[in-house]
């Protein structure tokens, strides 16, 4: 007898005389994996698709012989490459998983996926990276859903602003002593916090002088997770940056070695960090981004630009120390640097080129507004869709 199936030599009707039911023919475990309702792909550490399911392919319209070879993350578009860089690996040779992490695959005519991604990590005997196994579902009708969740969310925490401000209270109190000017250059610096939490959580902003009083250093971070663990972890990170800065290290040697001192935080595994240092007399910038969105640089004369130079991955996943990039940039007087959180830009329900591209077009139009208006302006109008769901915090330094 076949699995599932009906009695060997069975007659043409049933035991009422009736037709009988067709035997329901086997499935082979080929054929599950083949036409399962989701799509199944897995790749080498580096990426490398190796194997792949029809359902992708008929989701995506594209063949296996166009996807085969191909690394996972050149399938994504829009800012999903970026986010697969800080947030996806990281996360996945950290915790050996992630899941539902929202990217848009690209179709063969060009168009967009919607989907939600789970992926685990396979090691070897020794522990070695072995194969990474991802699990890809269609979330064209997930938008609507999320946004009733949101609403709904908001409308039952209304009534608990008094706990928020607690909290804002005390993230505000981690942040103390952030300089706010000097001879030559002003400083204006906000924070705020999920609209949908009540937990503090490990956004920061810091500017200080280095010794000597000529250069001023500026860092905005951010530590991966929510609660007193993560807000103690950033303040630890805070102040790592102010004694390394000190020791005269540049902003690329700083991030070395602060990504070697957050081996020694376990909350701080995961954390991405942009510092940058001004000489005040000269305009020199120099900067680098672990793993964070790039600063934003408002000069007299020129549109709008974002700073994508002196990038490496998030601390303690980084390169080789000594390996770390550093851009630099002149700052003419009258002009304008602007560091911020991934809270500002990021959303779950929008491109992160077409976040960055408003983030751009509305600085752009309140460039000539004074730094505490213009930061807080920028603030409101890309909040204002309140989407937002993680802290935000904005440091802006005018020459």
């Amino acid at each position: 007898m076949s699995v599932g199936g009906g009695s060997e030599g069975g007659g043409a009707g049933g035991a009422d005389g009736g037709p009988s039911e067709a035997p329901i023919p086997l499935e082979t475990a080929e054929d599950l994996y083949d036409r399962a309702p989701c799509g199944y792909l897995s790749t080498r550490p580096d990426g490398t698709i190796v194997r792949l399911n029809r359902t992708l392919l008929d989701w995506t319209g594209h063949t296996a012989d166009e996807l085969l070879g191909r690394r996972f993350v050149d399938l994504l578009r829009g800012g999903g490459p970026i986010f697969h860089e800080t947030h996806f690996q990281p996360l996945l040779l950290i915790q050996g998983e992630v899941r539902e992490i929202a990217f848009d695959l690209t179709c063969a005519d060009g168009t967009a996926l919607p989907v939600l991604v789970n992926a685990v990590l396979v090691r070897d005997g020794a522990g070695e990276p072995l194969v990474v196994r991802i699990v890809v579902y269609d979330a064209t009708a997930r938008h609507g859903y999320e946004q009733e969740l949101l609403r709904a969310r908001l409308r039952a925490e209304a009534s608990e602003l008094q706990l928020r401000g607690v909290a804002e209270t005390l993230q505000r109190s981690l942040m103390h002593g952030t300089l706010t000017g000097g001879d030559g250059f002003t400083v204006e610096t906000l924070y705020r916090p999920a609209v949908e939490s009540l937990e503090v959580g490990g956004d920061w902003h810091d500017a200080f002088a280095l010794p000597g009083g000529a250069t001023v250093a500026l860092s905005v971070g951010d530590v991966v997770g929510r609660g007193i663990r993560a807000a103690c972890a950033m303040g630890q990170l805070r102040s790592a940056i102010r004694a390394i800065a000190t020791t005269g290290a540049g902003p690329a040697d700083t991030l070395d070695l602060l990504g070697a001192f957050v081996g020694g935080v376990p909350d701080a595994k995961v954390a991405t960090v942009a510092y940058a240092q001004l000489h005040v007399a000269t305009g020199e910038l120099r900067y680098a981004c672990a793993g964070h969105l790039p600063p934003l640089l408002l000069a007299p004369g020129r549109d709008v630009e974002l700073l994508w130079d002196g990038r490496s991955r998030p601390l303690g996943l980084g390169p080789a120390a000594g390996t770390t990039a550093e851009g630099v940039v002149a700052i003419a007087p009258g002009a304008r640097v602007v560091l911020y959180t991934d809270g500002l830009v990021e959303r779950r329900t929008r491109d992160i080129d077409d976040s960055l591209g408003r983030l751009t077009e509305t600085a752009e139009r309140l460039r000539d507004r004074p730094p505490h208006e213009f930061v807080a302006s920028l603030t409101d109008e890309l909040l204002a869709d309140e989407d937002n769901r993680d802290d935000v915090c904005v440091l802006c330094l005018d020459r």
